[in-house]
């Protein structure tokens, strides 16, 4: 059975050009293969099972805000991403683990350059679980098909690539990050997606198999130091006319798609704060960078409620962004400059009914306040 999931729309039977494999609506016709739980999986490859029991391709389905958003949108569509196999076999309690193993290791092909995004193939009907490596030998729960493909950025595009279709005609981008990597000036040269989000490391595939040298997480890093290499930064401090004023200078040379990316309510907050000898913030500024997309009225919306982006300020790959701030200047205390990941713009949460997920730190630098020379201007290098 090979069933054809192109992007959030579900298929219709197609014939297939000649040499190549039918295609199928996302459903199965007779009885079904048994689906594998990633609890079975990690019988055998239990590093790969814990990585990404803690990764959000576990959470693909249950997270709080998809399932708010998907509740909010009335359409069970963006379960072809988020839950591939509940449409192929319904009540099924493998299809709501989300991104599993039985989604990513049945995948035949990818298809990109769709109007409305790439799509994917799951080959499902048989004990061939793919994966990148092509010396491996069969074992007896599986045999192992050779698949370059695991390796390659375009992979990922199978769901990190996605346009709306608008009722008016034409498309809205939503998720854009294997359209940056590919048409942008790449800020790193030659790295694939699994390169930062799948770091090699010595480990072993399976139980009681030699290690390997380049074995991939499957915790597909974002948090934390992976973010924090996305961008450098450096401001410059200075006193001028009783004002306290920094300019900041970012480059985004790790990441090879804008930031933030992703979902388009993602947001890059910016800013400057001072911090009196307790602690307490007593002076604020700060920008947000994002792309915002809006309805009609040009009210901003989410993706699925939008008809048009107003506006894209995030940084692209290899792009350096100038910003500034003025605060009134103190004698005491201390300047803290901050870039901060955040999961949600805040005139979006209101619409979901959540709570405002909390900030996830990126760059820092912390300056103490005292008395200044006229002119004198401080150098400071954020770091993760």
């Amino acid at each position: 059975m090979l069933t054809a999931l192109p992007g959030c729309q579900r298929s219709q039977r197609t014939a297939a050009p000649a040499g190549q494999p039918a295609t199928a609506a996302p459903e199965v016709g007779g009885e079904a293969a048994a689906l594998t739980s990633a609890v079975r999986c990690g019988e055998c490859h239990g590093k790969m099972e814990g990585e990404w029991r803690r990764s959000g391709h576990a959470r693909a389905d249950t997270s709080p805000l998809y399932r708010a958003m998907r509740a909010a949108a009335g359409t069970p569509s963006c379960d072809c991403c988020h839950a591939p196999l509940r449409a192929l076999a319904p009540g099924d309690k493998v299809a709501a683990e989300g991104v599993t193993c039985e989604v990513c290791h049945t995948i035949a092909s990818v298809q990109v350059g769709r109007p409305e995004g790439a799509g994917f193939v799951l080959h499902l009907d048989d004990r061939v679980r793919y994966g990148p490596l092509c010396d491996a030998r069969p074992q007896y729960f599986h045999t192992m098909g050779c698949s370059p493909l695991h390796a390659e950025a375009e992979f990922c595009a199978a769901c990190h690539d996605l346009r709306r279709e608008l009722p008016g005609g034409g498309s809205l981008t939503v998720f854009p990050e294997y359209s940056e990597w590919r048409d942008e000036p790449p800020a790193v040269v030659g790295l694939s997606c699994q390169h930062c989000h799948m770091p090699a490391e010595r480990a072993e595939v399976a139980v009681g198999s030699p290690a390997r040298p380049s074995v991939r997480s499957h915790s597909f890093q974002l948090r934390g130091e992976l973010r924090g290499r996305a961008l450098s930064g450096r401001a410059r401090v200075s006193v001028v006319a009783g004002k306290l004023r920094v300019s900041l200078s970012l480059h985004n040379r790790g990441a090879g798609h804008a930031v933030p990316t992703g979902l388009p309510e993602h947001r890059l907050r910016v800013g400057v704060e001072v911090l009196d000898e307790a602690g307490r913030v007593v002076a604020q500024a700060e920008h947000s960078y994002g792309r915002i997309l809006v309805d009609a009225a040009d009210r901003e919306v989410p993706f699925y409620a939008a008809v048009r982006q107003r506006q894209d300020t995030r940084i692209r790959p290899g792009e350096i962004r100038d910003d500034s701030f003025e605060l009134d200047a103190v004698a005491t205390g201390r300047l803290r400059v901050f870039v901060e990941w955040r999961p949600l713009a805040p005139a979006l949460a209101a619409v979901f009914y959540v709570a405002q997920l909390p900030d996830e730190p990126m760059l820092a630098a912390v300056l103490s306040l005292g008395p200044r020379r006229p002119g004198e201007v401080t150098l400071l290098e954020l770091k993760p």
